[in-house]
C-alpha cells in the first residue's frame, strides 16, 4: 500500500488515490516489521511463557489506527477506498501466506492494536517487572494471569 500510494502521489499527483499519504502506510509497515523482528530476541519468560515488552511511539500508533480505519472503510465498500480495496484484494489473491481474506487482515491488525493499547494495572506490573529484570513472584504471576485472560478474550492466546 505504501509503494502504491507513493507511486500515485509521485508520478500522477493523485494524493488521495489510496486515501492516506504514503508515509502513514510506511510507518505502519515499519512498526509491524519491528514488532516481528523483536519477537524472538527481546522476550522474557513468565511461568514458561514468552512475554515481549514493546514501546511504540505515539505517531506510530496513530499510523496503525489510521491504516486500520481505512482498511475497515475499504472492507465496508466506501467508494473513496475503491483503489485501495482492489490493491489489497489483488495482493491477497497472489499471496500464499496468511492472512487470506480482507477480514483476516483487519482482524490481525486489530489484535496487534489491542496488545499495544491495553492499559490495565496488570500491563504496568508486567512491564515494570520486565524492565527491572525481576524474577517472577506471585504478584507478577497474578498480573500475567490477568493479561492472559484478557488476551484469550480477544482471541490472542489459547
Amino acid at each position: 500500500m505504501s509503494a502504491a500510494a507513493y507511486t500515485a502521489q509521485s508520478h500522477t499527483g493523485e494524493t488521495d488515490r489510496y486515501v492516506l499519504p504514503p508515509l502513514t502506510y510506511q510507518i505502519a509497515v515499519d512498526v509491524l516489521g519491528d514488532i516481528r523482528a523483536q519477537i524472538p530476541d527481546r522476550s522474557s519468560q513468565i511461568d514458561g511463557c514468552r512475554v515481549l515488552l514493546l514501546v511504540v511511539e505515539g505517531h506510530e500508533l496513530e499510523a496503525l489506527w489510521d491504516v486500520l480505519a481505512v482498511l475497515r472503510r475499504a472492507r465496508d465498500g466506501d467508494e473513496d477506498t475503491g483503489e485501495l480495496s482492489s490493491l489489497v484484494e489483488d495482493r491477497l489473491r497472489e499471496s500464499h501466506l496468511r492472512p487470506r481474506t480482507f477480514t483476516d487482515v483487519i482482524s490481525e491488525l486489530e489484535r496487534v492494536l489491542t496488545l499495544l493499547t491495553l492499559d490495565i494495572p496488570a500491563v504496568r506490573s508486567v512491564a515494570t517487572a520486565l524492565l527491572l529484570n525481576q524474577d517472577p513472584d506471585e504478584e507478577l504471576r497474578q498480573a500475567y494471569a490477568q493479561l492472559s485472560d484478557v488476551w484469550r478474550s480477544v482471541g490472542i492466546t489459547r
